[in-house]
């Protein structure tokens, strides 16, 4: 979608696309240490959606992230400090478990965000989640080991990138999923 104007609020700068949409495009306060992306943001007196948080936007280092339900679309984001994510109840896209970041498919889940700073050494990837993303547990400091259930159909490139230790990935399944190269 076309740029057709930027703005900006105290913590976040946004791009307006042609469907008057507001897009989280980046962030103004590096060390802000409590992220929560609004539903709305205001220009003079036009106040837009905000429906989506491009690639990298958040980049910073948030300990605690809060999604409203007009999100849509979630990029990629390098966020090394983070331990909780929360996601408004109503949102029909996105959902967080445990404070992770899972969005809604047609008929299974995709792992899009695990919060790098978890305590936690093992992850087990339940049933009906079928892919992980890009950068998911990308900076996952605490985690040592992976297990991923059955449904897992597709683990996308760089999925697991930039460990700090070394990961042992366990697939619980009879069938392997497709792995992008650097997957790991």
């Amino acid at each position: 979608a076309a740029t057709i104007e930027t703005i900006s609020d105290e913590v976040f700068d946004y791009t307006v696309n042609e469907k008057q949409e507001a897009v989280v495009a980046g962030l103004k306060a590096s060390d802000a240490e409590e992220l929560a992306i609004p539903a709305l943001v205001t220009s003079g007196e036009t106040v837009y959606t905000v429906t989506a948080v491009a690639d990298n936007a958040l980049n910073g280092n948030a300990k605690s992230l809060a999604i409203p339900a007009t999100v849509k679309e979630f990029g990629i984001q390098n966020l090394p400090a983070l331990e909780t994510i929360k996601v408004d109840e109503a949102s029909e896209s996105f959902f967080a478990e445990e404070n992770v970041l899972y969005e809604i498919k047609e008929s299974t889940s995709r792992i899009v965000l695990y919060p790098a700073a978890s305590k936690d050494e093992v992850f087990v990837i339940g049933e009906n989640i079928g892919e992980i993303a890009s950068g998911a547990f990308a900076n996952a400091a605490n985690l040592k080991t992976v297990i991923i259930g059955k449904d897992v159909k597709k683990i996308e490139e760089n999925a697991f990138a930039s460990f700090a230790n070394p990961l042992s990935v366990v697939f619980n399944m009879k069938e392997a999923p497709e792995v992008a190269s650097k997957a790991f």
